[in-house]
């Protein structure tokens, strides 16, 4: 039916599922017709959850039935966001208490703010993609507290050919990454035998292997990038002397 503009509307009802073309054509002598692509499709929910991480949020969502093309996902906080384009064989998939869902990362993002997401199902025909309702989640970024100190001694002395054991601490206590960067300028003279983090603290091993002297660092593996330089000095193994050896015999 044409309304007072020109125009005409047309409403249509889905019999089954399956995907058809619709065609005008013009009552003129002209003819011009346009071909239209219908698609009746029954989408299913989308069961979507977001998790929030280091400027960065993690969708993780369930589709169960495979007779789509992709999924379409937008992000709220871009304005007139016309989405990532998802097809199916290129999504990621993960298998978490017996059930696989697909999942997509976003990262880029600031610290201790809250995002939605989107993710609806989508079919393609004729290079137009047609999409369901689908469904939508919201999470809050974590919010990234730096290292601000490090404490440990400031020498340490180590005999060659054995072991001494360096404790660190970090502070804020919540400091969202305790990870630190260990390294020894001249493994000549001592080496990182091994380290320990127990959740409180760091023992760092070290090794003695020549007399001398020569500086350990322990930096802080965030975006403050705190240091802490310490000095691993090595003493020579002590040799009995003369009178300790008669003692001896």
């Amino acid at each position: 039916m044409a309304d007072d503009y020109g125009k005409n509307a047309f409403t249509f009802t889905g019999l089954k599922e399956g995907k058809t073309n619709l065609i005008l054509t013009a009552t003129d002598d002209k003819k011009y017709s346009i071909k239209m692509p219908i698609v009746v499709t029954n989408f299913a929910e989308v069961t979507l959850d977001l998790q929030g991480g280091m400027k960065a949020v993690t969708a993780k969502w369930e589709y169960p039935k495979n007779d789509i093309d992709g999924f379409l996902l937008t992000r709220s906080w871009i304005r007139n966001d016309a989405g990532i384009k998802l097809p199916l064989d290129e999504i990621e998939k993960v298998t978490e208490d017996g059930k696989e869902k697909y999942t997509y990362q976003i990262t880029g993002l600031e610290d201790a703010k809250e995002y939605e997401v989107y993710v609806k199902p989508y079919v393609s025909v004729d290079g137009k993609d047609f999409t369901g309702t689908g469904g939508s989640a919201k999470a809050t970024t974590i919010e990234i507290v730096d290292i601000d100190s490090i404490s440990a001694s400031d020498v340490v002395d180590v005999e060659a050919g054995q072991d001494v054991e360096l404790e660190v601490l970090v502070t804020p206590e919540n400091a969202t990454n305790k990870k630190l960067q260990i390294s020894v300028y001249d493994e000549g003279v001592a080496k990182i035998k091994n380290v320990i983090n127990d959740g409180v603290k760091t023992t760092i091993i070290i090794s003695g292997v020549t007399k001398g002297s020569t500086k350990l660092d322990v930096l802080a593996d965030d975006n403050a990038n705190f240091l802490k330089v310490v000095t691993v000095n090595v003493t020579s193994k002590d040799k009995p002397s003369e009178d300790d050896e008669n003692q001896g015999m």
